[in-house]
């Protein structure tokens, strides 16, 4: 098994940890839930009955914010943020992401991304 890099973020003072294996990086859990303010234990009893997020999630070694080596439960990349627009929790944090991720969602489906908005002048101007 291929496992080098590690990199870190700071994020609500808390450290993400991320790490690559075989090409695929990694993202823990557990520091994503304590900065957010959002109960871990909960969050990971969900994943683990969840049908996707349940299949995808992984226990990676990884260097904990106190310099050990602890196995966390971790998900893909590609898939923590659509993970954490489903996290329940007031934390003014959280709230302000789920804010931003559905307007990445709107712009996307709407056109702003997807050159939408053209296509629908261009049909507008052909039914005239």
């Amino acid at each position: 098994m291929n496992k080098n890099v590690s990199k870190f973020l700071e994020f609500n003072g808390k450290t993400l940890m991320f790490l690559s294996a075989n090409g695929q990086w990694w993202i823990a859990l557990k520091p994503i839930c304590e900065a957010l303010g959002v109960d871990y234990r909960r969050v990971h009893k969900n994943i683990l009955t969840d049908p996707i997020y349940g299949q995808l999630s992984s226990n990676q070694a990884m260097v904990a914010a106190d310099g050990k080596v602890r196995k966390m439960t971790s998900l893909p990349e590609e898939w923590i943020y659509g993970w954490i627009m489903q996290l329940q929790s007031s934390s003014p944090d959280l709230v302000e992401y789920k804010k931003e991720c559905h307007m990445v969602l709107y712009n996307h489906f709407h056109g702003t991304i997807t050159g939408r908005k053209e296509l629908l002048s261009a049909k507008a101007k052909a039914q005239q």
